[in-house]
């Protein structure tokens, strides 16, 4: 954790844990790799606001929203399965 807080000052560690409650591995992945190309777009955009920790944050919740939405649709298409077509 201390990594985290040498790259990523001001950012409060313990809702970071607790946002990526129940992430996979490749959960956390996707969250580095988005969080990387929202902070390059943000250095190229000159968008001076835009912090690494902000970066992050948005990664998270954006991977948890998609998360959220496959589990959804997951649960809908149990719910309603299509019937099998013979060939």
């Amino acid at each position: 954790m201390n990594g985290l807080k040498q790259l990523f000052p001001g950012l409060d560690h313990e809702a970071l844990v607790e946002a990526m409650e129940g992430f996979s591995g490749a959960d956390l992945k996707r969250v580095v790799e988005d969080a990387k190309g929202l902070y390059a777009y943000a250095c190229v955009a000159g968008d001076g606001r835009q912090t690494s920790s902000n970066c992050l944050m948005e990664a998270i919740q954006g991977v948890a929203s998609n998360k959220a939405r496959y589990a959804q649709a997951e649960a809908a298409a149990r719910a309603n399965p299509r019937p099998r077509q013979n060939d």
